[in-house]
């Protein structure tokens, strides 16, 4: 529930079916606790995990579109959504939330509840944030994969740092015999501004770190101060064009990082 809150979520449920957490609480009566919880939220989609209190018999899920009378999908091992229509369901279930809170308007006793606008504001531009964020990551995440890449996603390297993507490994990153040229580190950022400097403390072993962003025409002052501190910029090939002829010689593709990284994993 914690881990939901941090990426976005705007609220977690807990309901409390017994007091004794010992007690083996039936599929059925698990369902009709959720219809309940649907009823009340309204949500566009519910996501059942088949592992819980039903020895793996992925019943409560099913039990629970009946009383709805929604369609289901069982056995969902994977859920993938185009990159092209991502955004446009994002905008469409948001429009659906925040349509009907600004219907309900922000009075309080008769007063305009500036405290409880603001708070509904900030929550949107966040999720926007987030999504936004935690999208980018799955689709770089699901173009490594596809390129039979080793690594490790929010990876934890030294004091307690994390990179977004290391290869090939925590356990070859603290290795000390395993050769750091064989190292990379790739952080993702859908926009850059100022914040490249948070990288530069990620993986202190690897001697040249890789920022892969969707941001186009960052200044040369700025590409010059992350060539100095060995920071290699990434960008998707058709981005490069939107920055000045003296830095597209130094910037980097998604496809020439993949090659490098291949090309460190294929050393015997």
């Amino acid at each position: 529930m914690r881990t939901a809150l941090a990426m976005g979520a705007d609220r977690a449920i807990l309901i409390e079916a017994t007091d004794n957490v010992q007690t083996d609480i039936e599929p059925l009566a698990v369902a009709k606790l959720l219809a309940a919880v649907v009823g009340a939220e309204a949500p566009g989609l519910v996501l059942c995990d088949k592992q819980a209190i039903d020895n793996d018999m992925n019943a409560t899920g099913q039990m629970l579109s009946a009383p709805l009378g929604w369609a289901r999908g069982t056995f969902i091992s994977e859920l993938a959504i185009a990159v092209e229509h991502e955004e446009a369901l994002f905008r469409h279930m948001e429009r659906q939330v925040v349509a009907e809170r600004l219907a309900n308007g922000f009075m309080m006793d008769g007063t305009a509840d500036v405290d409880g606008f603001l708070s509904f504001s900030l929550s949107v531009q966040n999720r926007r944030k987030s999504r936004a964020g935690w999208a980018f990551g799955h689709h770089v995440e699901a173009i490594l994969q596809a390129q039979r890449l080793d690594f490790k996603r929010e990876a934890t390297t030294e004091k307690r740092n994390a990179a977004d993507f290391l290869f090939p490994g925590e356990r070859q990153y603290a290795d000390p015999a395993f050769p750091a040229g064989r190292l990379a580190m790739l952080a993702v950022k859908t926009t850059c501004k100022d914040r490249w400097r948070q990288v530069l403390a990620e993986a202190n072993r690897i001697p040249a770190n890789h920022l892969l962003t969707l941001e186009p025409a960052i200044s040369e002052t700025q590409t010059a101060k992350m060539q100095i501190q060995n920071l290699q910029l990434v960008l998707p090939a058709p981005l490069h064009a939107t920055y000045r002829e003296a830095q597209r010689g130094w910037l980097m593709s998604l496809r020439d990082f993949t090659a490098l990284v291949q090309g460190h994993q294929t050393i015997a």
